[in-house]
């Protein structure tokens, strides 16, 4: 098993929005489709693909938060303070 994540791009966008998480998880989480197409409006957002060679089978999504307006430092490692 050779483990990768690689950045979504036009020539990995199919296989990665193709996958779907199990019914029990669903409530949980958007579509690979809708976390993909919210990237795009999200200030610092990156979405990446989980590959096993030439298999995907899992998509992260991540926010560079001192990209978001508004943001300011939080007193604790946990701690989300945002501007009004």
């Amino acid at each position: 098993m050779t483990l990768e994540l690689r950045k979504v791009t036009r020539e990995t966008l199919r296989d990665v929005i193709k996958l779907s998480v199990f019914d029990r998880q669903s409530g949980f989480v958007a579509a690979n489709s809708v976390t993909v197409a919210q990237a795009g409006f999200e200030p610092g957002s990156t979405v990446y693909g989980l590959w096993d060679g030439d298999t995907a089978f899992g998509l992260m999504a991540v926010i560079d938060m001192p990209h978001i307006p508004g943001l300011m430092k939080a007193t604790t490692p946990n701690a989300c303070i945002c501007g009004a």
